[in-house]
């Protein structure tokens, strides 16, 4: 990294820059390695006792009965919330002020640096 011949050098900073860079090409190491390899032996042994055919049937079987789960899950919530209008609106109400006065407690929190 070439540095302008004005800035004077710091030992700290070159020490985080350094632990950046090599964090960096760590995470990018780990990201070019293929991760699949992990999998293939419990992939293999599916295929070995369901056959190669059956594992996308159960994968598109899955996939159909949770969307069935949670067309369920949502037109049961959509009946209670029609009702029961006013339980809802005050449920609704409450869950968002005790979410907004979570979330502003967070932001609210003083941000401190240590050397």
């Amino acid at each position: 990294m070439d540095q302008p011949a004005d800035i004077p050098l710091n030992p700290k900073v070159d020490a985080i820059i350094s632990d950046i860079t090599q964090l960096m090409n760590e995470a990018e190491q780990m990201l070019s390695d293929s991760t699949s390899h992990h999998a293939e032996p419990q992939v293999e042994l599916l295929r070995a006792h369901h056959g190669p055919e059956s594992v996308g049937r159960c994968f598109t079987a899955f996939c159909n009965s949770a969307s069935r789960a949670l067309t369920d899950t949502a037109r049961r919530a959509d009946r209670r919330i029609r009702n029961r209008p006013y339980q809802s609106m005050a449920i609704a109400l409450g869950a968002g002020l005790l979410f907004g006065l979570v979330a502003g407690k967070r932001s609210a929190a003083p941000l401190t640096f240590s050397e």
